[in-house]
């Protein structure tokens, strides 16, 4: 089934985050024939050029061969040239690539005028170009929404799930990405601590042997209590710093199982053992 009219005005999330595609009454079965003829000449369109303004919430109609139908901004070059021989599922893909575009750059891919634009044959395909201060966008991303706004159809995914299996390979890294982001700041700063606790047991143990040498025969109870009494925390510290230390381990050891280049789990991980 084509939808032919994928655009963010028809797609909706549920309440439970899912997606609801809306509006099909441009869809048509794969293979059917087109049952209606286009009258307006304002939304016809003959195959060779294309040469008029469509808006997003614009009337649709059928499609017969050698006119379009549906909204211009996120259309397939072969739709938009009136080819419903060469329409397919990677028509909707490219629909799809075009929103995802939008949601990339802030833009479609093509920017119609008041006064109509044309799509020539052959195009290039629409690149993924932000401005200098824009954040920048992840590689893999930026290809799967290329190839979805490939101009041959052929060159496109071959279907919307191959798409998306496509961009939940990317979210799924992404996601490990920023586990690992997340593993390795929390082992940094883990790191620190661990710097400081070492300091501190290094520091109370010269405190109590002070101690034990200022007051060799440690005669008096006060004397015997404070050494106790740092005895005790050194221990607590050290049992920190055990704990912290096998904290930062498993972080290291899963931000090295996340992403395939770690180099900073590696050169933190070198440096707790430096250090340790």
């Amino acid at each position: 089934m084509l939808h032919r009219d994928l655009k963010p005005h028809n797609v909706m999330l549920g309440a439970f985050g899912e997606v609801l595609v809306m509006d099909w009454g441009l869809a048509k079965p794969l293979g059917a024939k087109s049952l209606a003829e286009v009258s307006s000449d304002e939304t016809a369109v003959q195959a060779e050029r294309v040469t008029l303004s469509l808006s997003p919430g614009g009337p649709s109609i059928e499609t017969t061969y050698g006119t379009q139908v549906g909204t211009m901004q996120y259309m397939s070059p072969e739709q938009a040239l009136g080819q419903p021989d060469r329409m397919g599922p990677p028509s909707d893909v490219y629909a799809l690539g075009a929103m995802l575009f939008e949601v990339l750059t802030g833009q479609v891919p093509l920017q119609p005028s008041s006064l109509g634009f044309m799509v020539p044959r052959p195009a290039p395909s629409p690149r993924v170009v932000v401005s200098p201060n824009h954040p920048p966008l992840p590689d893999e991303l930026v290809a799967v929404c290329e190839r979805a706004l490939a101009f041959d159809p052929g060159d496109r995914y071959a279907h919307a799930g191959e798409m998306a299996v496509a961009l939940a390979a990317w979210l799924d890294g992404a996601q490990r990405r920023a586990q690992a982001e997340v593993a390795v700041s929390q082992s940094r700063a883990r790191l620190v601590d661990l710097t400081g606790l070492r300091a501190k047991v290094v520091e109370r143990a010269l405190d109590a042997r002070q101690v034990e040498q200022s007051n060799a025969r440690l005669a008096s109870d006060q004397d015997r209590s404070l050494v106790w009494s740092i005895d005790d925390e050194v221990q607590t510290l050290r049992r920190e710093i055990r704990l912290s230390e096998v904290e930062l381990l498993q972080d290291l050891h899963a931000a090295l199982g996340w992403v395939p280049d770690p180099r900073e789990a590696k050169c933190l991980l070198a440096t707790f053992h430096r250090e340790r």
